[in-house]
Parts: structure tokens; C-alpha cells; sequence
């Protein structure tokens, strides 16, 4: 076996040359097989398509002096882990169960989405379908949804980012929501226990003859509620105004931008979305000399620019219902003080004990009764 060169076991590659030309059909027909194989299962297969929603989760420090912003310094130890921890769980939010729950109720309730591709339930196709991806050194979100449809994907991706939005906005408005129930069971509770203190002065002071009558502290307790309700009534009246012009503002065309911007003083966030409005605008008037309007990168600006005016429509409607809220509190306030005078207007023609307990009773009742109705 080595007369030629070779040695034992050995097969000159020159053989499966020989044995390739020979079988040469049968390797050109199964290599047919397998590409058409490859064609009619790429031709016959699901074609899905993409679509994009990108939304903002840009943290901001807590205000707690007007004009001044909570400050960290550069480089501070566990910033950045904080801010990588609060981004990392804002992306587990929106692919939570809560919001797909909400977000698959919106499509089924709102757009009459009833039917889905493989006969999948909307939480289901949301949840299969739905990825999160941030963008590197952004504050920016992409919402990226799968789906046979392209114009339901985009739907979905939409309302997806808008109920995250929302739900976002109502975790955080909670807590503003449990300190004004606060500020109003203390509101009560005070105020019951200034009326029962005033009985029981008057009650020991009858009972054991020790001062004047009732008249000198009632026209005492009668100047301090005018007083009160004078200086309320007129922060009452002065901020009705400045809410009624800034309802009026917003309400007209494109009032709002004027609004926000006159705003973005006292408010960090609205400021910082304004500048950001205003960039994109002067990128897309730049743009313009080198696209259309019809171009893709145009229409990007554009989703944008809707993105950005959005957003500070909500922030300047959140600061017009918040001046709304503060005057129908202030309004409570001056009708609860109007009560207590005239309570303590017709205390000063009585001295009985039981007088003043029924005076109370019937002005504790018509406090209850229009601080329930204007809450």
C-alpha cells in the first residue's frame, strides 16, 4: 500500500473529486430541494412588522424653595447608581402587568381592538411583542412593538407609552392626593376642637361667675375671624383672578406656549421641556433646507416636536387645576369662616349655656355640610 506514496488508510483528495462529479446530479438536486425548501417557507411564513414609540424618563431633583433646585454634586457617590436603579425600574414598569393590563383594557374599550393575530388575548400579544430599549447616554425610552399589522403596531406602541404616562402620573400624584386628605381631616378636626374649647370657656365661666359675660371674649373671637376672613377673601379674590386669565390663556390658540413659557420661571420641568421644544423646532427649520416634508428624518422632527407639545400641555393644565384646587380650598375656608361669624355675632346677644351649645351645634352642622360640598 505505499508503492504510491500513500500511506495506510490514507484517500488522495483527488478521490472525492471523482466521487463529487460523479454523484454531481444528486448533489445539484438536493441542493435544489433545499432552496426551494428555504424559498416557500420564507414565502408562506408570518410577515411582522415594527413600530416605534419613544418616550422621555428624565428624573428631576425636588424643588423646595421657589427658584432653587435640590443640587448634587458632580460626582457624587451613588448618584449614578440611583438614577441607573430609577431608569431600570421605570422599564419594568412599562412592561409590568399593571400597565399592559391597562394598555390592553384601552385597546379593547377605546379603539374596539377585539380580535388579534393566532386568536391571542391583547395582554397576551402586548406582552409577547413588546421590547424596551434604552438609548445610550439619553434620557430616552424606545417602546419597540411586533406585530402582523403595521398600522395596529403602531397603535399598540402608542397607547402603550400613553398608559405608562398615565399611570406614571397617577403614582405620582398619590401622594399629593393622601396630603390634602390629611390637611382636610386636621382641617376638621381643629376646627371642632376650637368651637369645643369655646363652649367649655364659656360653660366655666358662667358656672363659677369668674370674668364678665360671654360678650367680651365673643367680641374678642369676633374681631379675629374678621380678621381671618378678610385676609383670605382677599387671597381668595386675587388668586381667582390669576387662575380665571391663566384658564382663559390656555384655552386660546396656541395660549399655551405663552403660558409656558411665562411658567417656565418657576418650574424646572416645564422650562426644561420648553428649551427642548424650542431646539427641535429650530432643528427642523435647519432641516428644511435639505428635506422635504414627506422625508422620514422630517417626519421624525415632527413626531417629536407632537411629543414635546403634548407634554407641555399636560404640565401647564396640571399647574392651571392645581390654582383651581387652591381657590375652591380657599373659597371652603372663607364660607367656614363666615359661619364662625356669624356664629359668634349671635353669641354675643346670649348668655345661656344651652344658647350656645345649640348656636354651636347648628353652626358646626352648616360648616360640615359646605366644607363636604365644596370638597
Amino acid at each position: 500500500m505505499q508503492g504510491d506514496g500513500l500511506q495506510l488508510g490514507e484517500i488522495p483528495l483527488t478521490y472525492y473529486l471523482n466521487v463529487l462529479r460523479r454523484r454531481r446530479n444528486t448533489v445539484l438536486i438536493f441542493a435544489g430541494i433545499l432552496m426551494v425548501t428555504v424559498l416557500v417557507s420564507s414565502l408562506l411564513s408570518t410577515k411582522y412588522y415594527v413600530a416605534v414609540a419613544t418616550i422621555e424618563i428624565n428624573p428631576q431633583a425636588p424643588v423646595f424653595m421657589e427658584g432653587l433646585t435640590e443640587v448634587v454634586p458632580t460626582g457624587a457617590h451613588g448618584f449614578n447608581d440611583q438614577l441607573y436603579h430609577y431608569k431600570k425600574t421605570q422599564h419594568w414598569v412599562i412592561e409590568s402587568r399593571l400597565v399592559l393590563t391597562e394598555a390592553a383594557r384601552r385597546l379593547e374599550e377605546v379603539h374596539g381592538i377585539t380580535e388579534y393575530h393566532e386568536g391571542a388575548s391583547a395582554f397576551a400579544t402586548l406582552n409577547k411583542g413588546l421590547s424596551v430599549s434604552p438609548l445610550a447616554e439619553t434620557h430616552l425610552v424606545r417602546l419597540v412593538v411586533e406585530y402582523v399589522e403595521p398600522e395596529q403596531a403602531a397603535l399598540f406602541a402608542n397607547v402603550v407609552a400613553e398608559t405608562y404616562m398615565d399611570v406614571n402620573m397617577d403614582r405620582t400624584l398619590e401622594a399629593s392626593r393622601l396630603a390634602l386628605k390629611w390637611l382636610t381631616e386636621q382641617q376638621q378636626l381643629w376646627r371642632a376642637k376650637g368651637f369645643s374649647s369655646e363652649k367649655e370657656v364659656a360653660t366655666y365661666q358662667k358656672k363659677h361667675g369668674l370674668v364678665v359675660p360671654d360678650s367680651t371674649i365673643t367680641a374678642e373671637t369676633l374681631e379675629k375671624l374678621q380678621s381671618e376672613w378678610s385676609n383670605v377673601h382677599a387671597q381668595r379674590v386675587s388668586l381667582a383672578g390669576r387662575t380665571d386669565e391663566l384658564v382663559e390663556l390656555s384655552a386660546s390658540s396656541g395660549g399655551y406656549l405663552a403660558l409656558a413659557d411665562f411658567l417656565s420661571a418657576t418650574n424646572q420641568v416645564l422650562n426644561t421641556t420648553l428649551t427642548q421644544y424650542q431646539e427641535k423646532k429650530q432643528e427642523k427649520s435647519s432641516m428644511k433646507t435639505t428635506f422635504r416634508e414627506a422625508h422620514p428624518e422630517m417626519q421624525k422632527v415632527d413626531l417629536e416636536l407632537n411629543r414635546l407639545q403634548d407634554q407641555i400641555k399636560g404640565l401647564v393644565q396640571s399647574h392651571v387645576e392645581g390654582q383651581e384646587a387652591a381657590v375652591k380650598l380657599l373659597v371652603a375656608e372663607e364660607q367656614g369662616l363666615g359661619k364662625s361669624i356669624e356664629y359668634a355675632t349671635n353669641a354675643m346677644a346670649v348668655q345661656s349655656v344651652d344658647m350656645i351649645d345649640l348656636r354651636f351645634l347648628s353652626t358646626q352642622a352648616d360648616l360640615d355640610k359646605e366644607f363636604y360640598q365644596n370638597l
